[in-house]
């Protein structure tokens, strides 16, 4: 039936944990604290998604590749600061997909994927965004409404689902739109008019999933680079929330069967740089929470001149720590990560800070 064949990437997704009524987003990185996670949670049994605490690593096994096969881990646990839309938050994770040859069917294209997803869940409607890197292999003419007809390779998409039917998102950058609404930024690929093998790129980068609390809007990137964004004005003022890593698999015909893996997990909330002044020093400080973050500084912010400070953070207490002496020149400081977190900006003049 071609319109199963069409639900197993566009519904990435149909995740009941969301129903479950979780709610719960944990702050910190997992491979520091091994957090609880759900059970696992599998369509058929021969797809599955288990976390090495240990290691911090995701592993995604499909043995079959012959169906619609999805799994994930929520997370199911407590931690000491709970993330809602009152605040802002971020959640990355850095996906490794292997390279695959893939020969579709008519009305059947195979694919492979791994994504974070954000959702929350009432008694009558369950909504969820996904970030995800997907390969696939459109060209036997499977499916139109998530890539143009006879296209394949690897892709970076944004997509968003309520109870089942798609939203629209706001593509960014280079991203494109796809019929049902989604965003997907291409990351390999080509074209071919008829049914063939396709050999398709390895995919690996970071997925990250950043909320706004003023703009009440979620945005989704690859490697750093915008691939869209969605409101979330509509939720509500403090829905309940659950994230979880997801990865799949659908009408694998001719997908070998193989292993990916997700690590760098990360959740928490989007990082705050302080500036205080101290003599004929200046002291900039960040949690040691948000990881991956390099402290950079400008003289001017045009051209956006960024370099790396020196010295190097200390860790003090569970802050980083730098400090620069105070010289003639005004300086802004800045937060950068391979990861989109938005972080405060701060500008320094002679024996005076501005936040």
């Amino acid at each position: 039936n071609r319109e199963f064949m069409k639900t197993s990437l566009r519904n990435l997704y149909i995740l009941p944990v969301l129903a479950a009524g979780l709610g719960l987003i944990l702050t910190g990185r997992v491979t520091a604290q091994c957090y609880t996670f759900g059970p696992e949670v599998q369509t058929t049994n021969t797809a599955s998604i288990t976390y090495n605490c240990g290691t911090g690593t995701f592993q995604y096994i499909d043995a079959a590749n012959s169906t619609d096969d999805i799994a994930y881990l929520p997370l199911a646990g407590t931690a000491a600061t709970f993330i809602t839309t009152l605040n802002g938050w971020t959640a990355s994770v850095t996906v490794n997909l292997s390279a695959r040859s893939m020969t579709p069917y008519q009305w059947r294209w195979p694919h492979v994927w791994m994504a974070l997803v954000v959702g929350k869940s009432t008694d009558l409607l369950q909504t969820y965004v996904s970030v995800a890197v997907i390969q696939s292999n459109n060209t036997g003419d499977g499916d139109d409404s998530e890539y143009p007809s006879g296209w394949y390779g690897a892709v970076a998409r944004l997509g968003v689902q309520t109870n089942g039917v798609a939203d629209v998102v706001t593509p960014l950058g280079n991203s494109l739109s796809s019929i049902d609404g989604g965003a997907y930024l291409p990351l390999s690929g080509g074209t071919n008019a008829s049914l063939a093998t396709e050999t398709i790129s390895a995919a690996t980068g970071a997925l990250t999933l950043s909320y706004d609390a003023s703009t009440k809007t979620v945005m989704g990137y690859y490697n750093g680079i915008p691939v869209g964004s969605y409101s979330l004005a509509g939720w509500g003022s403090n829905p309940p929330l659950t994230l979880a890593v997801a990865g799949g698999s659908g009408d694998g015909v001719g997908t070998p069967a193989g292993t990916d893996t997700a690590t760098s997990f990360y959740v928490g909330p989007l990082p705050v740089l302080t500036i205080t002044h101290s003599k004929s020093n200046v002291v900039l400080t960040w949690s040691t929470n948000a990881t991956g973050l390099t402290l950079q500084s400008t003289t001017n912010l045009s051209p956006t001149a960024w370099t790396t400070v020196s010295p190097a953070p200390v860790v003090v207490n569970t802050n980083n720590v730098v400090t620069n002496a105070i010289s003639g020149t005004r300086k802004f400081y800045r937060l950068r990560s391979a990861f989109p977190l938005q972080a405060t900006t701060v500008a320094l003049q002679i024996g005076r800070a501005h936040v």
